[in-house]
């Protein structure tokens, strides 16, 4: 009998030091970073384990609720309608995280039931209106358009929540195959269009460039001839002036720049290979040049006007 005594007692201390590691084990709550564990007593909210070591009483409380404030991701898959009626599916991507804040934190898991759910319908909610005013040509342009107004919405709404939205990205909008494949023709059809009218106005500005030089190059050569022919009758009036104040007569003067003017047509011709129509009354005093094939022999073949009316 005292053997059997001292059996048992000797096992209690085991016993004890078991049990003592089961209710330290209980008691010791390991949080991790950007977590927060919500401890209730007696089903009461009784305190919030940060991240750490923490120490709770075992059985009579116990962690009910965790919250994670890390950026995360939760998609939302939305079927939508054009205005003209087109079915289209689009999924939207709301980035969004609890605050750091513990009372914020807090309001986030009580104040809302299943706040990722809740942010899906709001989503939803917001995204429809945006894409029944849209045609179907303009949903890839205007996806970016639903995504803010989800945005706009989610934010407006989860702020007091303690749920902060931190962005929304939306992917390429799906279509119903036979649609996409006539958007896509009406796609490369307009891009057809744009080239096309892009080739055209680019004719046009060339055209209209080589309008404009051609007609500054007739502007800049009609403005050097005129001034050619102002230096040659300052000078001709030069030279008259000279000639009276040597004692010969304006008219024999003139008769005289005459016969240079003729003899430097005759040169020319020369020159060039071409035939001089000189007039030989007194009525046309100015010798005229026609303009012939060059000749090799590049001597002048001249006849008097009278010669080529004969002719």
């Amino acid at each position: 009998m005292p053997e059997q005594f001292f059996e048992i007692f000797s096992i209690w201390p085991i016993v004890l030091g078991l049990a003592i590691v089961f209710l330290l084990a209980k008691a010791i709550v390991i949080v991790k970073p950007k977590q927060y564990h919500f401890v209730l007593f007696l089903g009461k909210y009784w305190k919030t384990a940060t991240p750490g070591f923490n120490l709770i009483i075992p059985y009579l409380s116990w962690v009910d609720k965790k919250a994670s404030t890390a950026l995360h991701e939760t998609p939302v898959e939305l079927s939508l309608k054009t205005s003209n009626h087109v079915t289209f599916g689009l999924i939207l991507k709301v980035q969004h995280q609890v605050a750091s804040d513990v009372q914020l934190a807090y309001k986030a898991l009580y104040d809302l039931e299943n706040y990722q759910a809740q942010l899906r319908s709001f989503a939803t909610d917001a995204a429809i209106p945006v894409a029944n005013g849209i045609e179907l040509e303009d949903v890839y342009n205007k996806k970016e358009q639903i995504a803010d107004k989800a945005k706009e919405r989610l934010r407006h709404f989860f702020h007091d929540y303690g749920v902060e939205i931190v962005d929304v990205l939306s992917d390429e909008p799906r279509l119903p195959k036979s649609v996409e494949v006539q958007a896509n023709k009406v796609m490369e059809m307009q891009r057809e269009k744009q080239a096309a009218t892009y080739e055209a106005e680019a004719i046009r500005e060339r055209e209209v460039g080589k309008a404009k030089a051609d007609g500054e190059s007739v502007k800049i050569r009609m403005e050097k001839m005129g001034e050619a022919r102002r230096v040659y009758a300052a000078s001709a009036a030069e030279a008259i002036k000279v000639l009276t104040k040597a004692g010969t007569s304006a008219d024999e003067a003139l008769r005289f720049m005459t016969a240079i003017a003729d003899n430097d047509a005759l040169v020319t011709a020369a020159r060039h290979g071409s035939t001089v129509v000189m007039a030989t009354g007194q009525a046309q005093q100015v010798p005229v040049a026609l303009a012939m094939p060059e000749q090799p022999s590049g001597s002048a073949k001249f006849r008097a006007a009278d010669e080529v009316q004969h002719a």
